[in-house]
């Protein structure tokens, strides 16, 4: 078994889509980065579970920004139906 059924099969990603998705409501504007490491996960599995989102439309991409984490341009990542103009600052910590 590869590792990404592993970890649909264990729940682990189902629980991880659920804490970006929580992370995502409480603190629009984030980068995928910066959440996950508000949510506890490496950029990676973060990265895959707001791609997650982004396909099944319960998240969107918005605006890019400086990542206060990796020090480069990412995209924000947004609730699904959020209208925002301009770019939100959060913390991150």
């Amino acid at each position: 078994m590869i590792a990404a059924e592993r970890v649909e099969r264990n729940g682990t990603a189902q629980s991880n889509r659920d804490a970006v998705r929580q992370c995502v409501q409480q603190q629009p504007g984030m980068t995928s980065a910066e959440i996950a490491r508000v949510i506890g996960v490496d950029r990676h599995e973060g990265g895959r579970r707001v791609s997650d989102l982004v396909k099944a439309m319960q998240v969107k991409y918005g605006q890019r920004r400086l990542c206060t984490v990796r020090g480069t341009s990412m995209q924000t990542v947004w609730p699904s139906g959020f209208n925002h103009t301009g770019v939100m600052q959060c913390s991150c910590e």
